[in-house]
């Protein structure tokens, strides 16, 4: 998406002060040894200039090794502006390790919300988190619990799926996020959402690796509660997908030269099971695969008597049957130790832009992996549509197969949209009214605070440099202003701007004046 005249002017206003000419000056000469400054490195020395001028490599003072910055990004510490910045009392003192502040200070000039420490400047969300913390407990506790919020552009929706996820996984949750689409996950088909939703899976005990997708539950489960997918509700079979994939994954594992396949001779075996995994994985994970019947003939080679394997398909109709599989995911995973799964949908206004028919099927997508969540808890009254008539798909007894798995499942539904009429009308067909939460704009006293918290970090980067206390208010009225006219209008936003000003305090001292007078001329603040 462009950025807005507003947002336009208010980059040129930084860009064009004196400082920032003068580094537009300093880096069109070739000067080696020259003595530079950069915002998150330091003071170093030049050592030469590549591709005309626009990039230096830099000598560090805080690095082992030389670095390729761009010019723009470096001040001559030599150039009469004022550099050298006198600390004065009272002094703010930073409270982050600095190595911490830096990377977060970095992420924050690329306009990024950084992934670590998301408590450390959330501000304003304290009800919305307060309704998650019960969610998940309810999750853990009562078998299952739903949850939209709806939000314009910009208010942070994304931002708070993100604490979601870091409150789930230190819940000890199975997290995953998706992002819809209408191409390739679109909710009209809920195979795709699924893939997806495997795909991105996040473990509790595994949170920086990525891509793991079903394996490390499967090997935990087959290991350790093999008999977790027949741990049905009252009356239910056993899980009709889940217990072939564990069953026939302890048998791949069983497999040596004394228990053979049938037809496998013992130089083909490595191949053969390693081979036959993968298949298995595919087939549960819902990737493009052979048809379920080559691979339930693939794998009847194993001796013993096994389930068979069940088509998955990615037809429109079988939303039921992934949310049963969703619940089945949840209930096993409890099985070995973990809370549940949390499943988070951003971007659910793609509804919009699907046919009539499509608009249908992502609804029942909607209602299905609602009651999935929702149904263990007993609280299907409060539904706002006929459970038992939605998502039917399949053939013979996939159509009898129960909207969720287990007696507490433990599933955590959670999507976000930006309101839209067709959207908005969907999503109050598939999910309770009380379940659905309106996230309100950051208010002034909201931005006070996260200027605080940003000065916090910038205060705590370097320890050649302090930071006034006393700038801090000053500065939030500043962005309260641009709030109010519309040059700032996200957080993510603010955060950026922030930064920015700071560097100019820093940096430049005498220019802040100039800065703050063209930001009262040019915004009207």
């Amino acid at each position: 998406m462009a950025p807005s005249p507003a947002k336009k002017k208010l980059g040129t206003i930084l860009k064009t002060s004196e400082p920032a000419a003068r580094l537009r000056r300093m880096s069109t000469g070739p000067d080696v040894r020259q003595r530079v400054r950069h915002a998150l490195y330091g003071v170093g020395v030049v050592d030469a200039w590549r591709r005309g001028g626009r990039v230096a490599v830099v000598l560090f003072e805080s690095e082992a090794l030389p670095m390729e910055i761009a010019a723009r990004e470096l001040v001559d510490v030599a150039a009469p502006s004022g550099l050298a910045v006198e600390s004065i009392a009272p002094a703010m003192t930073g409270s982050w390790e600095r190595g911490v502040a830096q990377q977060t200070l970095e992420a924050m000039r690329l306009g990024v919300v950084p992934s670590a420490n998301l408590d450390a400047y959330t501000v304003g969300r304290d009800y919305e988190l307060d309704l998650v913390d019960a969610d998940l407990e309810n999750a853990r506790t009562e078998g299952g619990a739903v949850r939209a919020f709806l939000g314009d552009y910009g208010v942070g929706k994304t931002h708070l799926l993100e604490l979601i996820q870091q409150r789930a996984l230190e819940a000890n949750f199975l997290v995953a996020r998706v992002v819809l689409d209408p191409e390739e996950t679109s909710p009209a088909h809920p195979k795709r959402v699924y893939r997806a939703v495997v795909r991105s899976l996040t473990y509790p005990d595994q949170r920086s690796a990525e891509g793991l997708g079903l394996l490390p539950l499967l090997q935990k489960v087959a290991a350790e509660a093999p008999q977790a997918t027949a741990n049905g509700a009252k009356g239910q079979a056993p899980h009709l997908y889940l217990k072939a994939a564990v069953g026939y994954f302890n048998a791949l594992n069983s497999c040596t030269d004394k228990n053979l396949p049938r037809g496998v001779g013992t130089d083909q075996l490595a191949v053969w099971v390693e081979r036959s995994r993968e298949l298995l994985l595919d087939w549960i994970e819902g990737h493009p695969t052979l048809s379920n019947q080559v691979i339930d003939a693939q794998l009847s080679k194993l001796k013993g008597r096994h389930p068979h394997v069940y088509s998955l398909m990615d037809y429109r109709p079988w939303s039921r049957i992934y949310g049963y599989l969703l619940s089945g995911i949840s209930t096993v995973a409890r099985a070995v130790g973990y809370s549940g799964l949390v499943v988070l949908l951003d971007e659910a206004e793609f509804y919009s832009l699907l046919n009539k028919d499509n608009r249908s099927f992502a609804q029942d997508l909607f209602k299905t992996w609602t009651y999935a969540a929702t149904g263990p808890s007993g609280d299907a009254a409060a539904l706002p549509f006929e459970p038992e008539l939605v998502g039917i798909g399949g053939r013979g007894v996939q159509r009898k197969i129960p909207a969720w798995f287990g007696a507490r499942p433990g599933v955590y539904f959670v999507c976000a949209m930006t309101p839209h009429g067709d959207g908005l009308e969907a999503l109050k067909g598939a999910i309770p009214a009380s379940q659905i939460t309106l996230l309100n704009p950051l208010t002034p006293s909201d931005y006070l605070e996260l200027t605080s918290r940003v000065c916090d970090f910038y205060a705590s980067s370097r320890d050649d440099w302090t930071l006034q206390a006393g700038l801090v208010a000053p500065m939030a009225k500043v962005v309260r202003g641009l709030i109010q006219t519309g040059y700032v209008t996200t957080p993510r936003h603010a955060m950026k701007f922030i930064i920015e000003f700071l560097d100019v305090v820093r940096y430049h001292p005498s220019e802040v004046g100039n800065v703050v007078r063209n930001l009262q001329d040019e915004i009207l603040l």
